[in-house]
Protein backbone atom coordinates (compact mmCIF):
# COMPACT_ATOMS: atom_id res chain seq x y z
CA UNK A 1 0.00 0.00 0.00
CA UNK A 2 2.95 2.39 0.62
CA UNK A 3 3.12 3.25 -3.31
CA UNK A 4 -0.33 4.83 -2.99
CA UNK A 5 0.54 7.55 -1.30
CA UNK A 6 2.91 10.75 -2.16
CA UNK A 7 3.74 13.95 -0.67
CA UNK A 8 2.30 16.70 -2.28
CA UNK A 9 4.74 20.20 -2.15
CA UNK A 10 3.12 23.31 -0.99
CA UNK A 11 3.64 25.09 -3.64
CA UNK A 12 1.75 22.43 -5.33
CA UNK A 13 -0.75 24.62 -7.27
CA UNK A 14 -4.35 22.87 -6.94
CA UNK A 15 -7.82 23.47 -8.59
CA UNK A 16 -9.57 24.66 -5.17
CA UNK A 17 -7.00 27.90 -5.94
CA UNK A 18 -9.04 28.57 -9.41
CA UNK A 19 -12.38 28.19 -7.78
CA UNK A 20 -13.35 31.33 -7.22
CA UNK A 21 -10.77 33.30 -9.60
CA UNK A 22 -12.59 36.13 -11.76
CA UNK A 23 -12.44 35.86 -15.23
CA UNK A 24 -11.73 39.26 -17.01
CA UNK A 25 -11.43 40.06 -21.06
CA UNK A 26 -8.70 42.23 -22.34
CA UNK A 27 -10.55 45.62 -21.40
CA UNK A 28 -10.67 44.17 -17.90
CA UNK A 29 -13.89 43.99 -17.73
CA UNK A 30 -15.38 41.08 -15.59
CA UNK A 31 -17.35 37.98 -17.58
CA UNK A 32 -17.26 35.77 -14.68
CA UNK A 33 -16.41 33.67 -12.30
CA UNK A 34 -14.98 30.01 -11.86
CA UNK A 35 -17.02 27.97 -9.84
CA UNK A 36 -15.95 24.53 -11.32
CA UNK A 37 -13.97 22.60 -13.17
CA UNK A 38 -14.87 19.16 -15.49
CA UNK A 39 -12.36 16.41 -16.02
CA UNK A 40 -12.43 13.84 -18.12
CA UNK A 41 -9.80 10.76 -18.56
CA UNK A 42 -7.32 13.28 -20.77
CA UNK A 43 -7.36 16.33 -18.32
CA UNK A 44 -9.74 18.93 -17.91
CA UNK A 45 -13.30 19.37 -19.78
CA UNK A 46 -14.19 22.53 -19.22
CA UNK A 47 -14.14 25.54 -16.97
CA UNK A 48 -17.95 26.28 -15.60
CA UNK A 49 -18.50 30.09 -15.13
CA UNK A 50 -21.23 31.76 -12.70
CA UNK A 51 -22.22 34.22 -15.14
CA UNK A 52 -25.02 37.27 -14.48
CA UNK A 53 -26.73 38.41 -11.48
CA UNK A 54 -25.44 39.97 -8.81
CA UNK A 55 -23.73 38.66 -5.27
CA UNK A 56 -24.76 35.27 -6.84
CA UNK A 57 -28.60 36.13 -7.04
CA UNK A 58 -29.69 35.54 -10.93
CA UNK A 59 -26.61 33.76 -11.63
CA UNK A 60 -26.54 31.13 -14.01
CA UNK A 61 -23.89 28.93 -15.13
CA UNK A 62 -21.88 28.16 -18.54
CA UNK A 63 -19.29 25.61 -19.73
CA UNK A 64 -16.64 27.04 -21.82
CA UNK A 65 -13.56 25.16 -23.37
CA UNK A 66 -10.40 25.12 -21.45
CA UNK A 67 -8.56 26.97 -24.44
CA UNK A 68 -10.99 29.74 -24.53
CA UNK A 69 -9.38 30.45 -21.23
CA UNK A 70 -5.82 31.97 -20.70
CA UNK A 71 -4.92 31.09 -16.90
CA UNK A 72 -1.50 32.95 -15.79
CA UNK A 73 -0.24 33.46 -12.19
CA UNK A 74 0.79 36.49 -11.49
CA UNK A 75 3.93 36.12 -8.74
CA UNK A 76 4.10 39.28 -7.74
CA UNK A 77 0.45 39.54 -5.95
CA UNK A 78 0.59 35.47 -5.28
CA UNK A 79 -2.52 34.89 -7.51
CA UNK A 80 -4.24 32.89 -10.65
CA UNK A 81 -5.83 35.50 -13.46
CA UNK A 82 -8.05 34.72 -15.81
CA UNK A 83 -8.83 36.10 -19.15
CA UNK A 84 -11.07 35.14 -21.88
CA UNK A 85 -11.55 37.13 -25.19
CA UNK A 86 -15.25 37.90 -25.09
CA UNK A 87 -17.96 39.91 -23.24
CA UNK A 88 -20.08 39.37 -20.47
CA UNK A 89 -23.21 39.59 -22.87
CA UNK A 90 -21.61 37.16 -25.06
CA UNK A 91 -20.92 34.88 -22.32
CA UNK A 92 -24.44 35.31 -20.79
CA UNK A 93 -26.05 34.39 -23.87
CA UNK A 94 -24.66 31.08 -24.20
CA UNK A 95 -26.84 27.69 -23.04
CA UNK A 96 -26.73 27.31 -19.49
CA UNK A 97 -24.74 24.32 -18.06
CA UNK A 98 -27.25 22.58 -15.57
CA UNK A 99 -25.26 19.78 -13.19
CA UNK A 100 -26.33 16.26 -13.76
CA UNK A 101 -28.89 15.75 -10.03
CA UNK A 102 -27.40 12.91 -8.67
Amino acid sequence: MGGAFTAVPKEAELSSKLVGVEVRNGANQSIGTIKDIAFNENGIDGYILSVGGFLGIGDHYVAVRPSSIDLTFDRSNNRWRATMDANADHVEGRAEFKYPSS
